[in-house]
């Protein structure tokens, strides 16, 4: 495999895990708005009496914790999917580059260095 080949597979994974990471954010993003729809409705379903009232004391905060994990996680997803869209990009700016040098070089050496 030459170095353009290795440069080309890099580009190649880089935009498949970018896309993976940025679908998978996305999909974990809606879990945190399902998960908030489903705690808001739970706590609104169990205070109504004494028992309601002392699971949503045992267990609330569990729900909460929940909710704010995945949004983090949604939003480190998301922002993982674009640094990696970026370094996707560097890929193409450094293969550009090093074509553009290798274009020069081989002029150099093909015209004696004239």
């Amino acid at each position: 495999m030459s170095s353009f080949d290795g440069m080309a597979y890099a580009e190649r994974q880089l935009l498949a895990l970018s896309e993976m990471v940025s679908d998978l954010g996305g999909g974990v993003a809606g879990a945190a708005a399902g998960h908030a729809g489903v705690a808001y409705a739970t706590r609104a379903a169990v205070t109504d009496d004494d028992y309601g009232r002392a699971f949503w004391r045992a267990h609330g905060e569990t729900f909460e914790t929940v909710g704010e994990l995945l949004r983090f996680l949604a939003g480190r997803c998301l922002s993982e999917g674009e640094n990696l869209g970026c370094a996707r990009a560097a890929y193409q700016e450094s293969d550009a580059a090093s074509a553009v040098s290798g274009s020069a070089v081989s002029a150099a050496v093909m015209g004696g260095g004239r």
